[in-house]
């Protein structure tokens, strides 16, 4: 039974996680399309947030999710689905910084639990992930397209974008709390 509660906890965890990350990238793209200043850079990409939490709280299932996503995504803008560059652009874009970051984790004892985590843990992994996340991207882009954006542009701006994007997921996830347990003293007084 305990096999079988993990196996639809994983499989729940994986599908919000596709659908939030599909539906940030189309509010991106369809409302926010104009904060891109780069082709394939926002300077506030909120799908970076969606990426994060699904690492840092979702963790394996949360990062398939938004492999998932990002191949929903890919298939809504008429993107043929060709397994080696998924697999290439995952790597540099998720995996190593999903790495990264459970590698940090452990270094700090965290593991699995993130009660202990401190502000300066979540600074420390929103800077590590964006960073390594934009160096993995900009790098397989660039080996597709070398003409085109200065890479060090290209990387900085991606790493601006995200860490914007990221803030903003958290900032929501803190204050929709609050938020919410005002409405509820207030209702109930």
């Amino acid at each position: 039974m305990l096999r079988i509660t993990g196996l639809v906890e994983y499989l729940i965890t994986t599908v919000f996680f596709t659908c939030t990350y599909f539906l940030f990238y189309m509010v991106q793209v369809k409302v926010l399309g104009d904060f891109n200043f780069l082709p394939m850079v926002s300077i506030l990409f909120i799908p970076a947030g969606v990426k994060f939490l699904a690492m840092l709280v979702g963790r394996g299932a949360g990062v398939f999710g938004v492999l998932v996503g990002v191949e929903l995504v890919n298939l809504y803008t008429g993107k043929s689905l060709d397994l080696l560059q998924i697999g290439l652009h995952a790597v540099g874009w998720i995996l190593l910084p999903y790495a990264c970051m459970v590698a940090y984790l452990k270094q700090r004892e965290h593991g699995q639990n993130l009660i202990g985590l401190t502000t300066f843990d979540v600074i420390a992994l929103v800077i590590v992930v964006s960073l390594v996340s934009s160096i993995g991207s900009q790098l397989y882009w660039n080996g597709f397209d070398a003409a085109g954006v200065p890479l060090i542009r290209a990387i900085w701006g991606m790493f601006v974008g995200d860490i914007a994007g990221i803030f903003l997921a958290l900032g929501v996830v803190l204050v929709t709390p609050k938020v919410f347990s005002r409405a509820n003293i207030e209702t109930s007084s």
